[in-house]
């Protein structure tokens, strides 16, 4: 797998940014070679609807500006939706922890899962 593809992996995986420096820690290459990929990566994604964003010396990956409308369009739709009771739970996990990434979140999943599979 290219390296490029590695980044793009990690990045979507993370869900929050990843400081370059870590990126170059965890693929075991040099911030020079990252950022010859960042170039591939930000080529390749011109024609979809991700884009790289960096801020300062953190990356991560977002929708494209042009998919704004539709974005806007799925957030109301859900919520509009009835949240239920495991969605409010985990608001209120949100609202005590405060901003959690996204693999934090899903972990906190896994554990309400877990309590609810070990209390039936």
């Amino acid at each position: 797998m290219s390296l490029d593809a590695r980044i793009e992996a990690i990045l979507f995986y993370r869900g929050e940014p990843v400081p370059l420096p870590e990126l170059a820690r965890l693929l075991g290459v040099s911030s020079g070679e990252i950022e010859i990929a960042l170039v591939r990566l930000e080529k390749r994604l011109e024609e979809s609807g991700m884009r790289l964003m960096r801020k300062d010396e953190s990356l991560l990956l977002a929708t494209a500006p042009e998919a704004a409308e539709i974005i806007e369009s799925l957030a109301k739709e859900e919520l509009a939706k009835s949240l239920g009771s495991a969605g409010l739970e985990t608001l209120a996990i949100i609202l005590y922890r405060g901003p959690l990434s996204r693999a934090a979140l899903e972990r906190v999943a896994e554990l309400q899962r877990g309590f609810v599979g070990e209390a039936r």
